[in-house]
C-alpha cells in the first residue's frame, strides 16, 4: 500500500532504458513507485535494486494485463489512495517489411503497444478519477512519420496517437494526457528489436533481403548511430519536468530529430518528405 501523503507513479516496462531510469529518478525524489515488468526475475532485481514495488505480467495477453491491474488496485489503492502519474512506457519494435511481417507478429505488436495501454487505462480509471492523474504515453517520432521496414511499429504508434488524442477529448478535465515523442535514445530498444526480427522475419526468402542487411547492421549497434541521440536518464529528467508542470502539453517531443521531423511533416510536401524518409533504413 502506498504511503500516506506521498505521491505515486505507476510505470509499465521498467526493466531497462527510459522506464528504469524514470523509476530510479522518481524513487530518489521520494515518490512511491509501482512498476509492471515482464518477468518475476526482473521484479525481484528491481525491488532489491531501488526498492520499488514490482509486478510481473505479459502485457501481450489481455488476461494477464487485466489480472495485474486488479491486483495493483487491491494491494495499493484499497481506501481511496491516489495515483498521481501513470506512465505507459512498455513497448517494443517488430522490424520487417509490410509484405514480410506475419499477421501473428503484427497482432502481438498491437497487443503490447496499444491494446495493453487501453486495458490498463480502463482498469485503473476508478483510481485516477478520484482526484486527477497525469497520464504520459510513450509514443515515438515514428508516431507521426514512417520509415522503411518498421510498418508494425509505426502503425501501432500512429494508432496510439489517435487513441490518445481521442481519449484527451473525452477524459475528465482533471485528467491530463501527454504523448511523449522520443527520437533516438540509447537503450536496449535496438537489441530487443533485433530479437523480434530474428524470430519472425524470413530474410532468405524475402525480396528485401539486401536491405535487411542494413537493418541488421543498424540494430546490431549497442548505441544509436545518430549524433543527436540522448541517454535514457536525460529522458527521465524530461519526464519529471513534464510531471512537475502545472499543465502538461498534449505532445512532448524529445530530441532534435523529433522536432525537425515535426516541422518537415507540417511544411514539406509528402512527395519530397518520402525521399528523405526512404533513406532511413
Amino acid at each position: 500500500m502506498n504511503k500516506t501523503g506521498s505521491k505515486t507513479i505507476l510505470i509499465t516496462g521498467a526493466s531497462s532504458g527510459i522506464g528504469l531510469e524514470t523509476a530510479k529518478l522518481f524513487k530518489l525524489c521520494g515518490w512511491d513507485v509501482i512498476c509492471i515488468l515482464r518477468t518475476q526475475k526482473q521484479c525481484e532485481e528491481l525491488e532489491c535494486g531501488i526498492g520499488v514495488r514490482a509486478y510481473s505480467a505479459d502485457l501481450s495477453t489481455s488476461e494477464q494485463t487485466a489480472d495485474i491491474c486488479e491486483r495493483i488496485i487491491r494491494e495499493n489503492f484499497p481506501n481511496g489512495q491516489r495515483l498521481d502519474v501513470l506512465f505507459h512506457n512498455a513497448g517494443y519494435a517488430q522490424p520487417g517489411a509490410v509484405l514480410d511481417v506475419p499477421v501473428d507478429a503484427l497482432r502481438k505488436q498491437y497487443e503490447v503497444n496499444l491494446f495493453s495501454i487501453h486495458e490498463i487505462t480502463r482498469r485503473l480509471q476508478t483510481v485516477f478519477e478520484r482526484q486527477g492523474t497525469k497520464i504520459i504515453i510513450n509514443s515515438s517520432v515514428l508516431g507521426f512519420v514512417a520509415m522503411p521496414y518498421r510498418a508494425a511499429y509505426v502503425s501501432s504508434k500512429y494508432a496510439l496517437e489517435g487513441w490518445a488524442d481521442t481519449f484527451r477529448l473525452e477524459a475528465p478535465k482533471y485528467v491530463q494526457i501527454c504523448l511523449l515523442q522520443p527520437g533516438p535514445v540509447n537503450t536496449n530498444f535496438r537489441k530487443n528489436a533485433l530479437k523480434m526480427y530474428r524470430a519472425n522475419i524470413n530474410e532468405e526468402e524475402s525480396r528485401y533481403r539486401d536491405d535487411y542487411q542494413k537493418v541488421v547492421a543498424r540494430l546490431s549497434t549497442e548505441r544509436s548511430r545518430s549524433r543527436y541521440a540522448k541517454e535514457a536518464g536525460e529522458c527521465a529528467r524530461y519526464i519529471k519536468k513534464l510531471v512537475d508542470a502545472k499543465q502538461m502539453p498534449h505532445r512532448a517531443p524529445f530530441t532534435i530529430p523529433t522536432h525537425v521531423f515535426a516541422i518537415l511533416k507540417r511544411f514539406v510536401p509528402s512527395t519530397v518528405l518520402d525521399k528523405v524518409l526512404a533513406k532511413g533504413i
